[in-house]
């Protein structure tokens, strides 16, 4: 095996590992819903970006960007969702801060579907089908829940166009009082 080959084996088994402790724990890396966006800002720095006014009034959230593909709602300044609602490609990886991967540069993070759901049956994770997640209707876009911890995982078509097959699309969890009309339900 090529050494560039081993390289991408091993981002693609630390992306998996974090999708998967994501889906058992709740947790992304050291964030969980509840935090307060003051502890966020201590782990992660300032963001890099805020939708909307700088910091939320209570009951209307707001989205605080990290990365390029971090994105947190914030409500009462409280994490109420988690969400990485781009996974990523080959060509195109996942851009999260180091704190929560720990990866000095965004690893390969194309993951097919068939690979997390094995990953995922192995952990002894349980999980269902989420159709309340509106998803691709005629093509192979898929979504699933986490019983124990209510993490969302989104599949879909390769981004790149370059696969046949669902991969990984998005993860997301809400607070647990904000799920059914989320995203501010809890809020």
């Amino acid at each position: 095996m090529r050494p560039n080959h081993v390289q991408k084996a091993s981002d693609a088994n630390d992306a998996l590992r974090l999708v998967v402790d994501f889906a058992r724990t709740g947790r992304l890396g050291p964030l969980y819903c509840g935090m307060s966006l003051e502890q966020v800002e201590d782990l992660l720095g300032p963001p890099d970006d805020v939708q909307g006014r700088r910091r939320p009034h209570r009951r209307r959230p707001r989205y605080y960007l990290w990365g390029t593909d971090l994105q947190l709602l914030i409500c009462d300044d409280t994490v109420v969702r988690i969400s990485v609602p781009c996974w990523g490609s080959d060509r195109h990886p996942v851009g999260l801060p180091a704190p929560i991967g720990g990866w000095r540069r965004p690893p390969t993070s194309r993951l097919p579907m068939d690979d997390v759901i094995a990953a995922l049956d192995a952990a002894g994770c349980s999980w269902r089908e989420a159709p309340e997640m509106v998803v691709d209707r005629d093509g192979p876009g898929r979504a699933i829940r986490t019983l124990e911890t209510g993490v969302v995982l989104v599949f879909g078509p390769d981004v790149d166009g370059d696969e046949p097959g669902a991969w990984l699309h998005a993860v997301m969890k809400d607070f647990p009082d904000a799920a059914p009309g989320s995203p501010s339900e809890g809020c």
